[in-house]
């Protein structure tokens, strides 16, 4: 058997060898390993020994055995290198079946046999690998993260500067539905006080169909989120419950996602596509972080609503406070006048009982209905001819005609007398 490091090697070179981390193999023309040092069984698990004699496709993984081998002979045919020489980077495949990169940088010479063979060093870059994974991976992450940031700042911006909750809610509704080319997008509140969800505003259907929609907690895509307060995301809505006929008509798939204040469910956000479609794990992000946002939006809509609710209880009471004030006084009014005219009708009674005279009479009486009647002046009048003439016998107030006149009365009423 051949020794694991050459006997052409000088002193210098075997100590190198021993001591290198990196694993330092030689070849022939045929790809025959003719030596190997000590750092190849912590890299490949191979003993040195067991290497020597056998071809370096050992080391290779199967699927590029054959373009291995091709290469060597190409090179020997036309002495022309296809690849670089230094620095490249291969999968090996270790004693036990697993493959781990290398990073190979080899050369040629002609041994004192005459011998054409090639001798190269073989380093582990497992763990600069797995750290340019971890630090890619980390890149991805941060882009992917900025993109979502942006697509957010897109979506909410515009959307949280109108002045009413309601154009803010279509808005924010609109701008994430075209981010993430959907075909609706329905944001529903709850009524905790009848326990079921009211659709606040929608954008991409037919609002005739689900603006007066209710859906009770628990059934339905959106009370079934609510409940959980986990998202949901449905290929196909006809192998789901749904609560809205309507919502099926108009949509194909649907991606769903609760909106939480202090881990409480105060709604939920949809968004559907009419053709099928599979929404993706950065469409629910993207949902989720503008459910955050609309939670704000949605706390608002509650205080504002609440705030609209007492205005509005308060000032229905105090239309009815009011309208009780003007039925008081009109009824107050209505009292002081009958009030008076009692008083008059006393005083008059008063009067007639105590006058003896018929003129008395008859002046006490002109007086109480011109106080009954507030008019200007009243008077009384006697028949005292067969023809019908009335004489003034009593009168009060202005425009009066003097006591004593007569006048010819109408002749109906002095036929009648």
């Amino acid at each position: 058997m051949s020794s694991p490091i050459p006997q052409y090697a000088d002193s210098r070179f075997e100590a190198l060898a021993r001591s290198a981390p990196d694993a330092i193999l030689t070849i022939d023309a045929d790809s025959v390993v003719l030596s190997a040092n000590p750092a190849v069984e912590r890299i490949f698990g191979y003993a040195p020994e067991e290497l020597i004699g056998r071809p370096l496709t050992a080391l290779i993984p199967e699927r590029m055995r054959a373009a291995h081998d091709q290469g060597i002979r190409r090179y020997l045919l036309t002495r022309r290198r296809n690849i670089p020489w230094t620095g490249v980077q291969l999968p090996g495949l270790t004693k036990d079946g697993r493959e781990i990169p290398v990073e190979i940088s080899f050369g040629e010479f002609t041994d004192e046999q005459g011998r054409h063979v090639f001798s190269g060093f073989v380093r582990d870059i497992s763990e600069r690998v797995r750290y340019q994974r971890e630090i890619e991976e980390a890149r991805a992450e941060a882009e992917r993260a900025l993109r979502e940031l942006a697509m957010v700042e897109r979506v909410t911006n515009v959307a949280l500067t109108r002045g009413t909750y309601d154009e803010m809610l279509r808005d924010l509704l609109r701008s994430l539905r075209e981010e993430l080319a959907a075909d609706s997008a329905v944001a529903l509140l709850l009524v905790e006080e009848e326990h079921e969800l009211a659709v606040r505003a929608s954008d991409g259907l037919r609002s005739e169909t689900i603006d007066d929609l209710r859906v009770p907690l628990g059934r339905g895509i959106s009370g079934r989120v609510a409940e959980s307060r986990r998202p949901l995301v449905i290929e196909d809505i006809a192998t789901a419950e749904v609560w809205s006929p309507a919502l099926r008509e108009q949509v194909t798939s649907v991606a769903a996602v609760p909106v939480l204040s202090d881990g409480d469910a105060i709604g939920v956000v949809h968004i559907g596509s009419r053709a099928r479609r599979k929404f993706s794990g950065s469409d629910i992000r993207l949902l989720e972080i503008v459910a955050e946002r609309m939670a704000g939006v949605f706390a608002r809509t509650r205080l504002y609503e609440a705030e609209r609710r007492a205005r509005e209880e308060a000032e229905d009471a105090r239309r009815a406070l009011a309208s009780h004030e003007a039925e008081l006084r009109r009824l107050n009014r209505e009292l002081e006048e009958r009030a008076q005219e009692e008083k008059a009708l006393r005083t008059l009674a008063q009067s007639i009982t105590g006058s003896v005279r018929i003129g008395e009479v008859m002046q006490q009486i002109a007086v109480g209905a011109l106080s009954v009647s507030g008019a200007a002046g009243a008077y009384v009048e006697q028949v005292v001819t067969a023809d019908g003439q009335v004489e003034v016998v009593a009168a009060a107030g202005d425009g009066t005609p003097p006591i004593g006149q007569r006048v010819s009365f109408p002749g109906s009423l002095t036929e009648e007398i």
